[in-house]
């Protein structure tokens, strides 16, 4: 599977999911994971979303972390598997 082709199949899981507004796809990060395309998302603040990280994770095939910054604040970003 291509890269946009994964891409258009994650922006319809996100808009069926209520977040294709909110959620951004990285056009910075790339990469396969065994045969599926990997789609990471660009980081989002944790302070103020939680509601939003929570309908993340909930979604199948997605991978979520949290991590901290070098600003000192946590950040969540993660990244869909497409086959």
């Amino acid at each position: 599977m291509t890269r946009e082709n994964a891409i258009k199949i994650v922006e319809k899981k996100l808009n069926a999911a209520g977040l294709g507004e909110a959620i951004k796809i990285s056009n910075s990060c790339t990469g396969t994971h065994g045969e599926a395309q990997c789609i990471y998302i660009d980081p989002i603040p944790v302070k103020g979303n939680s509601k939003l990280i929570k309908k993340l994770k909930d979604m199948p095939d997605f991978y979520g972390y949290k991590s901290l910054t070098l600003y000192n604040y946590f950040e969540f970003w993660g990244r869909f598997d497409v086959v």
